[in-house]
């Protein structure tokens, strides 16, 4: 190995991140070339002196920032995993539609009269005159003065 290669690979030779076959070509050079294994000393003591250095402790802040991002990076993994939620823009529409839906379902299942024939009202009004989505009111008696009359005497009789 040249002198160049050897030096480039010291680093990972000190790490123990170089395979055998690397690990004896390196070694074999060291033995022969005095300026390498120099260099290799040097950088070994470097090493052997910062693992004395203690690590520094983290401010609280940075560590509640590291935290923070950690926890919204697992959100945004999670997101990412469901294609819907990728959908934002499509959120609120959908929603709505799902909203609508159920609810003409629960008018229908709750027997409100939307889909019956007489719109739900089986009493007095029903007929084949006016509807007007509330009521049916019969022909002969769809004016609101005959409706309005017939009203305050019901209220005057209880």
């Amino acid at each position: 190995m040249r002198c160049f290669d050897v030096q480039r690979k010291l680093p990972a030779l000190l790490d123990d991140e170089c395979n055998a076959a690397t690990r004896d070509r390196i070694m074999a050079h060291l033995k022969e070339c005095e300026i390498c294994r120099g260099f290799f000393d040097e950088l070994k003591g470097i090493s052997e002196s910062l693992e004395t250095v203690p690590a520094p402790e983290p401010s609280e802040s940075l560590l509640d920032r590291v935290l923070r991002r950690i926890a919204e990076d697992e959100v945004t993994e999670v997101a990412e995993r469901i294609p819907l939620l990728r959908l934002r823009a499509f959120r609120i529409p959908a929603a709505a539609a799902a909203i609508f839906i159920l609810s003409i379902l629960a008018g229908a299942w709750f027997g409100t009269g939307i889909f019956s024939e007489n719109g739900g009202n089986n009493g007095k009004y029903a007929g084949n005159g006016i509807d007007n989505g509330l009521f049916q009111w019969d022909s002969k008696e769809a004016s609101l003065e005959n409706v309005l009359d017939e009203l305050a005497g019901e209220k005057e009789a209880s």
